[in-house]
This record gives C-alpha cells, structure tokens and sequence, in this order.
C-alpha cells in the first residue's frame, strides 16, 4: 500500500478568519486544564508555574502576550536575621532585588534585627568581594584565578516563636 501524498500547506482548508496566533491558542487550550486567566495564584507555587507556563506560551506565540506576576512578599517563606555589614558597618544598606518572583525593596540597618525572604538573604549572602590567586602551571605559564570571596555582610539567624517576628 503506497504512502498517503502530502498535502502542501497552501493546499490545506484552513478559513481566512483564523490567524496563526489564534490556531495556536485553541490548541494550546485544549491541552491545559486550566488556562492562564484561571489559574489560582495563592502561593509561592502557584506564581512560579503560572510564570513556567506564561514564558512557555509567550514563546510557542512568539510574541509577549502574557505578563509575568510576582508573588506579593507575604506569600514568601521568610527568617529574621540580624544584619552586619563588614565593610562599612555604620551605613544603612539599600537592598533592591527584582526578578520575575520578588520585587523587595528596603533600607536595612546594620546591627538590628529584620524579617526579610528567604530569596533575598541568599542574594546578600552571595555578595561579597572576590580573592584572586596567580597559579603557575606545569607547563610554566601563570594563570589567574578565584579562589573565594571576602563576604560583605554577616548575616545571623535569629531564632525566635511567632511573638517575636518583626517586620511584614
């Protein structure tokens, strides 16, 4: 039995009304349960797949047709911490940090303690100011690389019950 012939793509019965854009809408519809508008956004979790399957439905469209949400600060995990900064530790520190998860914005003061998201104490924790070391190799050559970082601020977990959390 011979293979079926292949329809060229002028060829096929597709009505004029319906754009690429919109083809590739109702099919992407039928495969979800749930779409975008509908989705429940009530945790971390939650914005983080409502923001997983915008980017991939922007990218199957080609165009930026749905925004990314970030999640409100209340809904992220959060520690009290008592902050140092080592390099000047009398000024307050600005921290700004902005990606499709967080938006947080806020002056803290070095030595009182503050509540701030999981996100962002990882995000100072990383800061800190590199240690370069010249390496000589076998083959006689010097080679510069990093062997660590001095880091910039102390950052001390407080550990306290629900009476004592500060901030949001």
């Amino acid at each position: 039995m011979p293979r079926p012939k292949k329809i060229k793509a002028s060829e096929q019965q597709v009505p004029a009304s319906i754009t690429k854009v919109e083809r590739i809408l109702s099919a992407t519809d039928t495969k979800s349960d749930i779409s975008l508008d509908d989705m429940p956004l009530e945790t971390l979790h939650d914005y983080i797949e409502y923001n997983k399957a915008a980017r991939a439905l922007n990218k199957k469209l080609k165009i930026y047709r749905h925004a990314m949400k970030q999640c409100p600060i209340e809904l992220h995990p959060h520690e009290t911490v008592e902050f140092t900064r080592n390099d000047q530790p009398n000024n307050k520190m600005q921290v700004y940090l902005c990606n499709a998860i967080i938006d947080f914005k806020l002056d803290i003061y070095p030595g009182k303690k503050h509540r701030l998201p999981r996100m962002v104490i990882e995000h100072l924790s990383k800061l800190g100011t590199p240690i370069w070391e010249v390496i000589d190799k076998k083959d006689g050559s010097r080679d510069t690389i990093q062997t660590g970082f001095t880091p910039r601020f102390a950052l001390r977990t407080i550990y306290e019950g629900n009476d004592g959390a500060i901030g949001f």
